[in-house]
């Protein structure tokens, strides 16, 4: 796996880069864009950062990532019911361990889910068939391979330096809010704003350049 080249990646390209950052301001609409820049990263894992064009189909790309996402959240919340209703239950009794107890599998369900998800992007993205993102077995198997997991730890390091890049200017945000008024929070909320988005988009392309090379044909 060539780390070097997911961390230059994003950075290839000025033209691309602005374009990413500036969609990424656009709430809804520039996530579904950035979303499907994301499949294209890892479709074809290069040197430089690919093309934006054809908008059109970046779009919808976006657009079934975000349908193959909202399934999986949902099939792992028909699995969580029956944890769920055990929970009310147990709170209605007021039976605090109990709740304590059947709040494990759901925590581990949700780590489940969001350690695989990106993996569902991949099986995507390499054979622009969306049904491949529901090939369970596949998606498991990829997804408890030794590159996959590295691909992981990595991305969770390096989206936490980027968190912790842009948090003081949030938090600033919000002293100037409270301290000064509102004259001094919007002044620093659109720079916030602008670094927030080029973090973003270095963040995406980033972690899809790591996960497109775990995949196996």
């Amino acid at each position: 796996m060539d780390f070097q080249l997911a961390f230059k990646r994003p950075l290839s390209s000025v033209r691309n880069y602005v374009i990413g950052s500036a969609l990424a301001l656009i709430p809804l609409v520039g996530g579904a864009f950035i979303s499907g820049y994301a499949v294209k990263c890892a479709e074809k894992v290069e040197k430089k950062t690919p093309d934006w064009k054809p908008f059109g189909e970046t779009f919808i790309s976006g657009l079934i990532i975000w349908v193959i996402s909202i399934v999986y959240f949902l099939l792992a919340g028909l699995l969580s019911l029956p944890f769920i209703i055990g929970i009310i239950f147990s709170a209605v009794s007021k039976n605090y361990i109990a709740i304590a107890i059947l709040a494990v599998p759901i925590a581990l369900l949700m780590i489940l889910l969001l350690y695989i998800l990106p993996s569902t992007l991949v099986h995507y993205a390499k054979t622009n068939q969306m049904t491949r993102a529901f090939n369970f077995g596949s998606v498991i198997r990829l997804a408890f391979t030794k590159k996959y997991f590295l691909a992981t730890v990595l991305s969770f390091v390096v989206i936490m330096i980027l968190a912790m890049i842009s948090a003081p200017l949030g938090f600033l945000s919000s002293y100037l809010l409270e301290n000064v008024g509102w004259g001094a929070y919007l002044l620093m909320l659109l720079p916030a704003m602008v670094v927030g988005a080029i973090l973003k988009f270095y963040q995406y392309v980033f972690v899809y350049s790591l996960f497109g090379q775990t995949w196996k044909k």
